[in-house]
């Protein structure tokens, strides 16, 4: 949006977008042409598994390639901190950061693109489409 106005171009009729969503505006030759909100459906039980890793004392960082508006309104279902606006190559470095203060990092991820960060962890646990895989290594993410 800041860009938009940079240029000196009006947001659409009745455009609202909330902290939940990315906005992607769509420009033609530089004239504005649309927009297009994304938002990330948080899953129900999401919350529940935060609550208990709280419960056993372990902490939950959100690291996510969204704005920091919709990192902050995710992470309020419970998660300790969040960090936002990482691309996927920057994943594998924040890990590494976060593994350098000396705790142990679990991590879990969603799609493939999450393995280059998911293979420093010593675990790491991912859920697609409806399937449960764990494993202890990269290449365990890899192939499955």
């Amino acid at each position: 949006m800041k860009r938009l106005l940079q240029n000196k171009l009006k947001l659409p009729n009745g455009f609202t977008a909330n902290d939940t969503e990315t906005v992607v505006f769509v420009l033609i030759e530089n004239e504005l042409a649309g927009y297009i909100a994304l938002s990330d459906e948080i899953r129900l039980e999401s919350a529940e598994a935060i609550k208990t890793l709280k419960d056993a004392n372990i902490k939950s960082i959100l690291l996510t390639g969204d704005n920091q508006k919709v990192a902050a309104s995710v992470s309020q279902m419970g998660m300790d901190s969040f960090i936002a606006e990482v691309l996927p190559h920057q994943k594998l470095e924040k890990i590494k950061e976060l593994q350098a203060k000396g705790g142990f990092v679990a991590i879990t991820g969603d799609s493939v693109n999450h393995a280059p960060a998911l293979a420093p962890g010593r675990y790491w646990y991912r859920r697609r489409l409806g399937k449960r895989y764990r494993g202890r290594n990269s290449s365990d993410c890899i192939s499955k």
